[in-house]
């Protein structure tokens, strides 16, 4: 049931505002951490109301009116994989009555690892991570909404980012590990909180919410409790996941991926000439392709460009539609660069994972006459499934598993050559940011904290 999804909540000083307006905003600058389904809760009338429906974010509320009589949202981004509940009653956010406090809504990024395995699961009935959650508190004999997520922090073994919604608060949590992003945004208006700062419109203060700790926003925001941190981030959330447009853990996005690739192009033994042309697979290859050619001194050129109406073929629920994506959503910009038949060019790509979306990616170039295409990814091979909330495929599905080989993956793509970027470079790469944090590489190396395995 692994749901890597964005959470965005706000809570305004006044409610002269169009506060379900400025959420549906916040939502859309997330759109990229889930496209399968999105969400709204708000308080109308005294009773928590909650509007969601599967679809892009400008589609589930396009044409609706939502009234909102107070000066407080949460919202929700999902992303269904292939091995999530997919019921409507699985879309966030979810809202419940606590038999004692009353009315909730709560939306959640993040996974439960072994969930069904765990002691803490008996005796509930639940179709995901975020349903059991729900039920968990539901059922919590606690007398306080911030006792009862004290007991979530302390007793169940996720991974996740939480946003909750009651009659007259908002609160936020961060699983201990702070595996999943979480930040608060101040201004004017009042607060927010999003998965991530591109969400954020202009605040003039932006935090981290800390790993293991649960904050409560009502006219001010105050630390309810914080679990002593393990400070262990998700290295994917970084590579692929995350807005360029984003900091995270004082760590700036576009700066990491640009180092990335210097560092690719660094360790890189063949040998190019100037006439060269170096291209970033859209979206998040771009960054690490300037980079690339900035440390090479070749020239860059975005030739291949995406069409904007497809979705991001790695949060694809299932292989025919991820496929489907892969044929379609790029394209050779020829209008802007003109015949690039015979060139060399190096291709520079995020991540390579199952291997669709560069194979599709060769045939586009190879039909415009390129012949000299070398692919270069700017992550290691991925070798290894994550138990953490990515959805990585399983063992048997990874590309790197299937075809080890540098040499014979070249082969298998009819290109030339084929480079990942090394582990210990990309740790190297990392350590321009926030030199405090350490890192899971468990797909890369399949290193896996034990800390995370067991708790």
């Amino acid at each position: 049931m692994k749901e890597e999804c964005g959470v965005f909540a706000i809570n305004y000083y006044n409610d002269n505002v169009n506060i379900i307006e400025h959420t549906i905003k916040g939502l859309q600058k997330l759109q990229h951490r889930g496209q399968d389904s999105a969400g709204v809760s708000y308080i109308d009338s005294n009773k928590i109301q909650t509007f969601k429906n599967t679809g892009l974010v400008k589609d589930v509320f396009q044409g609706h009116n939502l009234c909102c009589t107070t000066n407080m949202t949460i919202g929700h981004v999902r992303y269904t994989t292939s091995n999530s509940a997919s019921s409507f009653a699985c879309i966030q956010p979810i809202t419940e009555n606590h038999p004692k406090l009353g009315a909730f809504s709560i939306a959640h990024n993040g996974h439960i690892h072994n969930l069904d395995k765990t002691d803490i699961s008996k005796g509930y009935t639940y179709e995901s991570d975020t349903d059991f959650i729900k039920e968990f508190i539901k059922s919590s004999n606690q007398e306080t909404w911030e006792d009862i997520l004290i007991e979530v922090m302390n007793k169940i073994p996720g991974i996740y980012s939480l946003v909750m919604l009651t009659s007259d608060s908002i609160y936020a949590m961060r699983d201990r590990f702070g595996m999943r992003p979480l930040q608060v945004g101040m201004n004017k208006l009042g607060y927010y909180v999003s998965s991530e700062s591109c969400a954020l419109p202009d605040v003039d203060k932006l935090l981290d919410i800390d790993a293991g700790q649960i904050i409560k926003i009502q006219d001010n925001i105050y630390n309810i409790y914080t679990h002593p941190p393990e400070n262990l981030r998700c290295i994917f959330e970084y590579i692929y996941f995350s807005s360029k447009n984003s900091t995270i853990d004082f760590n700036n996005i576009s700066d990491i991926r640009f180092t990335y690739g210097k560092y690719l192009a660094k360790q890189d033994v063949h040998f190019f000439d100037k006439n060269t042309i170096v291209v970033g697979s859209p979206n998040s290859g771009i960054l690490a392709g300037k980079g690339y050619a900035y440390q090479s001194k070749l020239e860059y050129k975005q030739l291949l460009i995406k069409n904007p109406n497809y979705n991001r073929s790695f949060i694809m629920p299932n292989q025919e539609s991820r496929q489907k994506i892969c044929n379609n959503k790029f394209k050779i910009d020829s209008e802007t660069y003109g015949d690039i038949g015979g060139k060399t060019v190096i291709l520079v790509d995020d991540s390579i994972v199952r291997g669709n979306t560069i194979k599709s990616i060769v045939n586009i170039f190879s039909q415009a006459g390129v012949t000299n295409l070398h692919i270069r990814s700017a992550s290691p091979q991925l070798k290894h499934p994550c138990y953490f909330g990515i959805d990585l495929p399983t063992y048997d599905e990874l590309i790197a598993n299937k075809i080890p080989s540098y040499t014979n993956f070249a082969r298998f793509l009819g290109v030339p050559t084929v480079d990942y970027l090394s582990l210990k470079n990309l740790l190297e790469a990392m350590k321009t940011g926030n030199k405090t944090l350490n890192y899971c590489t468990g797909c890369f190396d399949g290193e896996y904290n034990s800390k995370l395995l067991d708790w």
